[in-house]
């Protein structure tokens, strides 16, 4: 597509996100839902899909969740979010007070307000969830597969705004040590997205009907 055809007006469903009616009210039902919550903060991982559409292997969680709960369920749930696809055939080791399958009544904009900090792999949810400048983790121990099959506009490595992990240990000295760069988190914001205003819907509607 010609480059005078793509208009950088944003992406509305970031709107939500960006305001603060909407986390305190997001905040507020989910505690309501889920009580234990309310002095914990939240893990959010939330993977991106593999296959092709609904033609799905079998999904098994590279996070050992056991082992996460050791050290950190005294101050941490763990919420798993599921692509729509995925969520039949994943793995998923078990529905507890730390880690909590989320299927239903929290969409992922929901999911994302909600947690202080959000684990993935390749999913463009880490553009969003910069938005909200918080700490994020990759995990992503079939990388070089990923590549081979489905590969990736920029180099991945360099691209994401937090530490790459491999095995769950690293990734619970790192929330253990709370070695969190913000500073690269915001320069990753700044690098996607232009007007940072919550309004994004507003200037679409605008440019359609001006």
């Amino acid at each position: 597509m010609p480059e005078d055809r793509i208009f950088p007006l944003g992406i509305p469903r970031t709107d939500a996100l960006l305001s603060e009616t909407f986390r305190q009210r997001t905040k507020r039902k989910f505690v309501d839902q889920f009580p234990e919550s309310r002095n914990k903060k939240i893990l959010l991982y939330a993977p991106t899909y593999r296959g092709n559409s609904h033609y799905q292997d079998t999904f098994k969680i590279p996070l050992d969740i056991d082992l996460l709960e050791r050290h950190l369920g005294d101050r941490y749930i763990l919420l798993v979010h599921l692509h729509p696809y995925m969520r039949q055939e994943a793995t998923v080791n078990r529905n507890s007070a730390f880690c909590l399958h989320i299927h239903e009544d929290f969409d992922i904009q929901e999911l994302l307000v909600i947690a202080d900090l959000l684990i993935t792999d390749y999913s463009t949810v880490m553009f969003d969830y910069s938005l909200l400048e918080r700490p994020m983790a990759f995990i992503a121990p079939d990388l070089e597969e990923y590549i081979h099959e489905r590969d990736f506009y920029y180099d991945f490595k360099s691209l994401i705004p937090g530490p790459l992990f491999k095995e769950t240990q690293d990734l619970i000295d790192w929330v253990n040590r709370e070695d969190f760069d913000q500073e690269k988190i915001k320069k990753f914001k700044h690098r996607f997205f232009d007007d940072i205003d919550g309004k994004a819907a507003e200037r679409i509607v605008k440019f359609l009907t001006g």
